[in-house]
């Protein structure tokens, strides 16, 4: 009997509990965020104060709400930026995969131009992702900022939109 109330007692409490999982997201909305990174890669010297990085920038997103959308979520961009290091706008760009923490991810690709150090300015663009971000579309400006002369930095992220099927 014992067995079969607590059986009864977690079906009521998934019935109640999933449907407020699934409706903590709406299908759209707008975001600000800060996304704090730390760089991984490979240089290449191509001539005098001219470089060309190919690596990674992982860390965390923060949704400036303190919840929702992607807020605490774990970003990885595999990346490449082209750095000239007398002041010379450069350009990044690459592709990020974002995991929520439920397993969920949303997939971006971006491109951003500026001088080394920063502020690189440039666009996020969601191209899709999987469980509750499948088929999201939007995207976002952002300015990138490395804390030289570390490997650390951070974005910002604005004007962000999404929108799902």
């Amino acid at each position: 009997m014992r067995a079969a109330r607590s059986i009864v007692a977690a079906c009521l409490l998934g019935g109640v509990l999933l449907p407020l999982q699934a409706a903590e997201l709406p299908k759209q909305g707008k975001f600000t965020a800060k996304f704090g990174w730390y760089a991984v890669g490979k240089v290449f010297e191509l001539e005098k104060d001219h470089i060309y990085w190919v690596g990674e920038f992982s860390g965390t997103v923060f949704n400036d709400t303190g919840s929702g959308f992607l807020h605490m979520a774990s970003v990885v961009c595999p990346a490449s930026n082209d750095i000239h290091l007398d002041g010379q706008p450069g350009r990044a760009d690459g592709y990020c995969v974002v995991t929520d923490k439920d397993g969920d991810k949303a997939y971006s690709v971006w491109s951003c131009k500026g001088p080394f150090p920063g502020p690189c300015d440039g666009d996020n663009k969601w191209t899709g992702g999987t469980g509750k971000y499948a088929g999201i579309t939007g995207g976002n400006r952002f300015q990138g900022v490395t804390t030289a002369p570390t490997s650390s930095g951070y974005a910002i992220w604005t004007s962000g939109t999404y929108q799902l099927p």
